[in-house]
């Protein structure tokens, strides 16, 4: 509902995505036909997944294939760890760039002291970075984007964890570490959430499993380009099989 509401482009936009001939909201009604679901059982890169999320992974395929849909062992041919420093060379440009225009937006200069240490590393990079630096990393990360979509195109879905290990407990992603190298490193739990990001590919997270510990544990679908409508309608038929709108946190 509110895709149907938001959804569109104003004039000069450079991105419009299509929009279907119906509503998403009244196409969930509607179980999605017999889908070919690809899915991997490696990380992006870094730690393998944590065994918790490699079994609710294998439950919701088995889910899947219970719907009567197909699912196909893939891993991903592109390398994502070239694409993440690339697309963390991009980030830090645009910081440095924003950080340049703060004086002007509130009428003083601003002091590194003013930043947690991490956006000050990222301010520090940016401004280290050349153009030539700058336009060689927008370009691969349009050249990742394409070969992302490309790969995952012969799938109607494709099934990857939300993150590869379990929630990390509070401060782990410390805005003051001091190692901005170290702290990038952490996220490679997220390495398939930034990945559709880039590729511009649809993706939302399914709330699957809660561990012993009360513990959530969420499975990423992405579909193709422009087709929120297949992920919608999975996701609708996997929640009336799953009832997770039924769970509560305790003291509720």
């Amino acid at each position: 509902a509110y895709l149907d509401a938001v959804a569109g482009a104003a004039p000069g936009d450079p991105y419009n995505p299509p929009r279907p001939t119906a509503s998403w909201l009244s196409q969930i009604a509607d179980a999605p036909l017999r889908l070919r679901i690809g899915y991997t059982l490696k990380p992006a890169w870094g730690e393998p997944l944590a065994p918790d999320v490699r079994e609710t992974l294998l439950t919701t395929l088995k889910l899947c294939e219970s719907l009567g849909h197909i699912v196909e062992e893939h891993d991903l041919r592109i390398k994502l760890k070239p694409v993440w420093d690339e697309y963390n060379a991009v980030v830090a440009t645009e910081l440095a760039a924003e950080y340049a225009a703060f004086p002007a937006l509130i009428g003083r200069s601003i002091s590194g002291d003013e930043f947690s240490p991490v956006n000050w590393a990222i301010v520090q990079q940016g401004r280290s970075l050349s153009a030539i630096n700058h336009a060689r990393s927008i370009a691969a990360l349009r050249l990742a984007a394409m070969q992302i979509a490309a790969e995952l195109m012969p799938y109607d879905v494709f099934l990857t964890p939300t993150l590869t290990q379990l929630p990390r407990p509070l401060g782990y992603w410390s805005m003051e570490a001091g190692d901005l190298n170290a702290y990038l490193d952490r996220w490679a739990d997220a390495g398939y959430m930034f990945a559709f990001n880039v590729s511009g590919l649809p993706a939302m997270s399914l709330p699957m499993e809660v561990t012993s510990g009360n513990i959530p544990i969420g499975m990423q679908i992405v579909g193709r380009y422009g087709d929120e409508a297949t992920l919608l309608g999975l996701a609708q038929q996997i929640e009336n099989e799953v009832q997770w709108q039924k769970r509560r946190p305790p003291g509720f």
